[in-house]
């Protein structure tokens, strides 16, 4: 899309308006192309080939409809600095039956210095919770398709479009949430994060980690490497998942500080299902053998030194 600098006498709450009824169309698509929607698709049409009837709607397809709503907004995409990506993954119901696609649409940014423009003009008393909402679904978006899609390493045209002017961007979230109760400046603290990981080449490693359970500030997360011992079922099996994402992660020269920090977090995290263990070897019953688990935390024990 051709880019080209935000007019300052279109009227606010026209881009507002185009905003919200951009991201209402994302939303509804993406319910309408969902995998579970295409995955009921393909079975019911695996049924109507096998009754040689069928509905099939060729205007109702996904790739039809994403261009449709790109042509229907497309001048108010270029006033907001943003652009409709689409992703696609293959449904299959079952073995021999004609695929269908599952299509997800999102929002990015064409022109950022646009967005920046854009919401450089609003003000957080004159923000509806939607339209706040609708923000919000930007930065996620955005977000996603830096963890997801983007090469952080390379020169990417987009990144550098997003770079640009992401200091602005963020600085006005946090202006538009001035007292920390609306959401936006959190967003906007959660992106500064993911760029500063960016920064340091470590974004992938920490997604991995995260993923996996394995921060240190997940410990009072709910279930987790800390507490694997609480419930051993499949206690190695667990493990064995965890140290092989700390085996990624140490592949990563530029993540040595960050692997040193979750190593010792899941050293210490095995040491006290050893004590746990330990501590209950003589409450031996038929479902929990607490010798063998303890045995087993000495073996993972063993592997984490060896890594």
């Amino acid at each position: 899309m051709e880019n080209f600098e935000l007019k300052e006498d279109i009227p606010i709450e026209k881009l507002k308006r185009s905003l919200s009824q951009i991201m209402n169309e994302i939303f509804n698509y993406n319910n309408s192309f969902s995998y579970g929607m295409m995955l009921g698709k393909a079975m019911a049409g695996s049924l109507s080939s096998r009754l040689e009837i069928s509905d099939e709607d060729p205007e109702k397809h996904p790739g039809i409809e994403y261009k449709k709503i790109e042509e229907k907004y497309s001048l108010a995409l270029q006033n907001l600095g943003l652009e409709i990506e689409s992703s696609k993954k293959e449904v299959v119901a079952f073995p021999q039956t004609k695929p269908e696609n599952s299509v997800k649409i999102s929002i990015n940014f064409d022109n950022s210095k646009n967005f920046s423009n854009f919401i450089c003009r609003l003000e957080q008393s004159n923000i509806t919770d939607q339209e706040i909402e609708n923000l919000k679904d930007v930065i996620d978006s955005v977000m996603s398709q830096l963890i997801n899609n983007y090469d952080l390493n390379s020169a990417d045209d987009r990144l550098l479009n997003l770079f640009s002017n992401i200091k602005d961007i963020i600085k006005n979230y946090k202006r538009l949430d001035s007292d920390k109760q609306n959401g936006l400046a959190e967003k906007a603290s959660e992106l500064e994060k993911i760029l500063a990981l960016a920064d340091k080449k470590i974004l992938r490693e920490y997604i991995l980690a995260k993923n996996n359970g394995i921060l240190p500030e997940q410990r009072d997360g709910g279930y987790g490497p800390y507490n694997f011992h609480i419930d051993p079922g499949g206690f190695t099996n667990r493990w064995d998942k965890i140290i092989k994402s700390l085996e990624q992660i140490k592949q990563n020269p530029d993540a040595n500080d960050f692997y040193q920090k979750i190593l010792k977090y899941l050293e210490n995290c095995i040491s006290d299902s050893e004590i746990y263990f330990k501590n209950n070897t003589e409450k031996q019953n038929k479902t929990l053998n607490f010798t063998s688990y303890l045995k087993q935390a000495e073996e993972i024990k063993n592997r984490l030194s060896q890594i």
